[in-house]
């Protein structure tokens, strides 16, 4: 089995589409079934790695927002018809829980079968990292991880919602 991984980014677009096409095997390509993700970091590496290990398992199709572009989720969610939205969570102004929740309740409203995970670094906020875990409890999220699983285990976690 062969991939080759593509990103591209249309322009004057704050979404940048990231897709894995299989080759030899066309029966991999899952084609409108796949679930389309929906990614929003703060920093771009992370979520560059994070599409790319998505992507690449074939299961998804991913699309990120661009870092500082965080007012644009809802209206691209809608657009882009996600099936599950990922994001940061930090202690940043546009990436603060309490800013995450809130647009999990407008997303939630326009798309209820949409899934929503949290990502947090619980080695460098561990109370932040409490924060989301309690949102999960009181069922605000679906799913939180932290920033130190392994791709195979987020795309587990991603593939079982």
């Amino acid at each position: 089995l062969r991939a080759a991984f593509f990103v591209s980014e249309e322009k004057n677009s704050h979404l940048v589409d990231a897709q894995c096409y299989y080759f030899c095997y066309p029966e991999s390509y899952k084609g409108n079934s796949m679930r389309v993700v929906l990614v929003s970091m703060q920093n771009t590496l992370l979520s560059e790695a994070v599409a790319r290990s998505l992507a690449e398992a074939g299961e998804f199709r991913v699309k990120q927002v661009l870092p500082g572009k965080t007012g644009d989720i809802f209206s691209l969610c809608r657009a882009a018809q996600a099936d599950i939205l990922l994001m940061e969570v930090s202690r940043i102004a546009a990436y603060t829980l309490e800013n995450r929740l809130t647009l999990i309740g407008r997303v939630r409203a326009a798309l209820p079968e949409c899934k929503f995970v949290l990502l947090c670094d619980e080695n460098s906020d561990a109370e932040l990292a409490q924060q989301v875990k309690c949102a999960r409890q009181d069922r605000l999220i679906d799913a939180f991880l932290y920033a130190s699983v392994t791709p195979a285990y987020l795309t587990a976690a991603l593939d079982a919602l």
